[in-house]
């Protein structure tokens, strides 16, 4: 996880201040916590590799649990597809 500074958040390419967010990313997302929402962008056409089973390709990942503020907010995000030919037992 990276951090970005507090209060300053990219839109378009150009940063714009805005007070009181925070600013945070993984593979694949970008998030903002404004302290009332949790804004979490993700891009579908990142490609985070092949799982450990095989079985899908990673778009998306915090690693874990998170902290996605200092508001006590965590986050736990994992976002995939599956990979052809996989079967996948439910």
């Amino acid at each position: 996880m990276s951090s970005k500074k507090a209060g300053v958040v990219e839109r378009d390419g150009e940063a714009a201040e805005v007070v009181g967010v925070q600013g945070f990313s993984g593979v694949g997302y970008t998030a903002e916590n404004d302290g009332e929402h949790l804004t979490i962008v993700i891009d579908l056409n990142n490609d985070g590799g092949i799982s450990s089973s095989g079985k899908s390709q990673i778009i998306a990942t915090s690693g874990g649990n998170i902290d996605a503020g200092d508001d006590g907010v965590k986050l736990g995000l994992n976002v995939y597809r599956k990979v052809m030919g996989s079967k996948v037992s439910v």
